[in-house]
């Protein structure tokens, strides 16, 4: 069972830590975690929440992480049993802690990722504009978000966490990701990273994603026939990577 962020005790074995996208928060990692249980795969599981009261810079985020997770080099054990599963907005943190804490990460798996914002940052924003409105139109979730074929129950559960960000919320982590550049951003060259990439991202450019792969040269991708929620429209086979990336390593 997943423990929420507000309670954390890492063992032995493997610990999935789940990082979300610019919605901050762990209901939308539910149907993931789910397929792992009928799947009949045991992972001790734990969902981060950001505090919005934080100020949601990538530098606040990370320290926040350390300190939440108690992450502490000096206390780095012989056996990494750390899995980051990290979304969208997350990737440079999760990249991040895999670079500080390499004794305790053993593979970092990212969902819709990036390593540096946009070349047009105006451009970037467009599609993002209906999630600063109050209610969300169904409508521009499934075009930008959860894609034409999505439940009417995805759609409106993905509505409900948009709407409750506040828009100041959602201007500090974007502006974080518009000043982000691709130096910050570690490659972690001796952690296995798996990269799930979606076909059909109407938030994140085709070239923005090859950046990544670039970026990250020996990570294992695979390009699903998904929207921008990897993680949410495609949780059955996200899954099924995540089990044979993680047989693997």
């Amino acid at each position: 069972m997943p423990t929420s962020s507000s309670a954390i005790r890492l063992t032995g074995e493997t610990h999935l830590i789940f990082l979300p996208g610019l919605h901050g928060t762990d209901e939308l990692f539910f149907d993931l975690v789910e397929q792992f249980n009928l799947l009949e795969v045991s992972f001790q599981t734990t969902l981060i929440n950001y505090p919005p009261d934080l100020q949601q810079s990538y530098r606040k985020l990370f320290d926040w992480l350390c300190s939440h997770l108690a992450l502490d080099q000096k206390n780095a054990t012989d056996k990494a049993n750390i899995v980051i599963i990290a979304e969208s907005f997350s990737t440079p943190l999760a990249l991040k802690l895999a670079d500080q804490f390499t004794q305790q990460i053993k593979a970092v798996i990212i969902g819709g990722g990036f390593c540096a914002s946009p070349t047009n940052p105006g451009f970037a924003l467009l599609p993002l504009r209906p999630l600063f409105m109050i209610a969300p139109p169904r409508s521009a979730v499934r075009h930008f978000l959860t894609g034409a074929e999505s439940s009417p129950e995805l759609v409106d559960k993905v509505r409900s966490v948009v709407k409750r960000v506040s828009s100041r919320t959602l201007t500090q982590r974007i502006s974080s990701i518009l000043t982000l550049e691709e130096e910050q951003t570690p490659t972690i060259p001796k952690i296995p990273v798996l990269l799930l990439q979606a076909e059909h991202d109407a938030i994140i450019p085709w070239e923005i994603q090859n950046q990544l792969e670039q970026h990250l040269p020996h990570a294992v991708s695979h390009w699903l026939d998904s929207p921008h929620l990897i993680f949410q429209a495609q949780p059955e086979t996200c899954a099924s990577h995540i089990i044979t990336f993680l047989g693997k390593i």
